[in-house]
């Protein structure tokens, strides 16, 4: 589905991604995991077209994204979650996830706003709230909802948990297991609690310093003695 070969990408003279290969099967959910600074961000934004590349090629489904602008990149159904539960603040709840499916076409956005209010009751009884009122986890939740909404083919989760309670990242985990599980969904998550994302992951990568330093299956990952130090604290 997804293919990434020695992509290299910098902001001006700091190289952020440095000869990075990758892929992502069909019906997959991968994790990628690095510290901060270590390129998993930029690498989403790559994939989106937000980022260009100066050298190496991303494929999606045979196409090539890397010359395609971000609007058409969506279009094909590759969708992504920023880092920061970016919502509009200043429309309502159901305003964004109508925003959410703007490209779509077909006759399931109805089915799928459905889906989402039996994922997050919460924003059902909020859905006529504005967005800029939300709690952090409330429009954590409306962020994932809203790319629900645009029926993405890959769905790219930027820190999905990051500052939440601990009960409302358990609820955020337990939805993208269900999106991946019940929809079929393939997931590139990018996630800081490392044991939480490759307990549930096919595969993980580890990003160093703009490099994949360590891949594998997510059970495997678990039980490596570097990731065990580095990344899960024992």
């Amino acid at each position: 589905m997804l293919s990434i070969e020695n992509i290299k990408v910098s902001y001006g003279k700091a190289m952020a991604i440095d000869g990075v290969s990758l892929k992502v099967e069909e019906g997959e959910l991968v994790t990628l995991l690095g510290s901060n600074g270590a390129g998993k961000s930029t690498l989403l934004k790559t994939i989106s077209g937000i980022l260009k590349p100066h050298t190496g090629t991303i494929r999606f489904d045979d196409q090539d994204l890397h010359t395609m602008p971000p609007h058409q990149i969506v279009r094909l159904g590759i969708i992504q979650v920023p880092e920061g539960r970016e919502v509009f603040p200043e429309l309502s709840v159901l305003e964004n996830l109508k925003m959410g499916a703007f490209t779509r076409k077909d006759s399931g956005v109805g089915k799928d706003l459905d889906f989402v209010f039996e994922l997050f009751p919460r924003l059902k009884e909020r859905r006529r709230q504005w967005a800029g009122t939300l709690s952090g986890g409330e429009a954590q939740m409306l962020a994932i909802a809203r790319g629900i909404l645009s029926a993405p083919k890959l769905f790219m989760l930027d820190e999905p948990s990051l500052g939440l309670a601990p009960v409302i990242r358990n609820d955020i985990f337990k939805v993208i297991r269900q999106i991946h599980q019940e929809r079929g969904i393939t997931i590139l998550l990018v996630e800081q609690n490392a044991k939480l994302a490759l307990g549930m992951s096919s595969r993980g990568y580890i990003l160093e310093n703009g490099k994949v330093g360590l891949e594998g299956k997510g059970a495997d990952l678990i039980n490596n003695e570097y990731v065990k130090k580095a990344y899960l604290g024992y």
